[in-house]
């Protein structure tokens, strides 16, 4: 199962797409809770943060897109280095749903069907 999971992942990977009117993106990641409980280190994700993105581009300088990311975050005490948390010992554990719309617009022309260098503000 792994192994035809891995496959996929790499022939999605290696496609190259010249144009596009439709974009679809996935987000994977770690998500680390910095506040009032856990820890105080702030690079050390201690849960998963996972994400989906569409983009549909209307012509050389607008696009809409939108997306949905899910979080989870976890707040435990017991793994802070500072003491009074330690001898406190909170714990909480949530998931974050967040979604969101956008539109983007390029001040310059950025064509699509260019396979050469482009940018915009």
């Amino acid at each position: 199962m792994t192994s035809k999971l891995i496959n996929l992942t790499f022939l999605f990977l290696s496609m190259v797409v010249f144009s596009q009117k439709n974009e679809f993106g996935i987000f994977v990641g770690g998500s680390n809770y910095i506040g009032d409980i856990g820890s105080t280190t702030y690079i050390n994700p201690s849960s998963y943060a996972i994400g989906f993105m569409y983009r549909k581009n209307f012509n050389k300088r607008i696009s809409a897109r939108a997306k949905i990311n899910i979080v989870n975050i976890i707040g435990d005490d017991s793994k802070s280095s500072v003491g009074f948390r330690n001898v406190r010992n909170n714990y909480f554990e949530n998931t974050v749903l967040d979604f969101g719309l956008g539109i983007d617009f390029n001040f310059l022309d950025f064509d699509l069907t260019e396979s050469s260098f482009q940018m915009s503000p």
